[in-house]
């Protein structure tokens, strides 16, 4: 227990410093890079916290913003006042570095249950992976304070949540960004090729993803008057292209 113990705090003081290091390189490169974009989440949030409505006006609910989950993000840092501590752009970049130490540990993770031959674990690929994740040029691209960080998260989440079939992380790739939703759709098809599921497996998951998916759509549908965020229709009609 006690090398248990002193395993799990050394992990912990590693993901301490790693998550510090990245915040103050974050702060630094976000400034050039950051978009106004960002800010729309935290209106919305703004909204749904001080006046119970989802839009972009206080007045009018409204699908305008691309993840749903991203906005609860932010409602939940205003609603327990963590958000009136540092600034807004703060906030959102806060939010990036958590998401993305998230996405590497279940990189990370999944990369040991995949790789795992009997009790060896494949450590210099998992840290490879780490690696081409870190050095990647679209990190840059995800300190834009944007919900591109929670997206990461999702997907890599859902990767690792494949053995356990928990169809609650396909829906919640969705929930965090609609065009996540294809990716979770063909997890079943992967089951079987990959993880070798019984076919009872595969059905329960995909049930249960239908359900939650047909449970999305029809309260979106109600509440907004429409099942997709503004943005996909207005870049896939004349409009955008006029």
């Amino acid at each position: 227990a006690g090398l248990l113990i002193q395993k799990a705090v050394r992990y912990l003081l590693g993901i301490a410093v790693i998550g510090w290091s990245l915040f103050i390189s974050f702060l630094y490169l976000s400034r050039d890079i950051f978009f106004d974009d960002a800010f729309m989440f935290i209106r919305y949030a703004h909204n749904l916290a001080e006046h119970g409505v989802f839009g972009w006006n206080a007045d009018e609910a409204a699908y305008g913003c691309t993840s749903t989950a991203y906005v609860f993000s932010n409602y939940l840092l205003i609603k327990t006042g963590i958000a009136s501590l540092i600034s807004q752009e703060k906030l959102l970049v806060l939010q990036s570095v958590c998401y993305f130490l998230l996405a590497l540990f279940f990189i990370h993770k999944s990369n040991l249950l995949i790789l795992r031959k009997g009790n060896v674990f494949r450590w210099e690929i998992s840290l490879g992976v780490l690696l081409l994740v870190l050095l990647n040029p679209l990190l840059r691209r995800n300190l834009t304070g944007m919900d591109t960080m929670m997206s990461l998260m999702s997907n890599a989440l859902l990767i690792f949540a494949a053995y356990m079939l928990l169809a609650l992380s396909a829906y919640f790739t969705f929930f965090v960004r609609p065009d996540n939703g294809i990716y979770a759709a063909l997890f079943p098809v992967l089951f079987i090729f990959l993880y070798e599921r019984k076919w009872k497996d595969i059905f329960a998951f995909t049930g249960i993803f239908a359900l939650l998916m047909l449970g999305d759509t029809l309260i979106k549908y109600f509440y907004f008057g429409a099942i997709l965020p503004i943005p996909f229709y207005v870049k896939n009609g004349a409009f955008y292209e006029a």
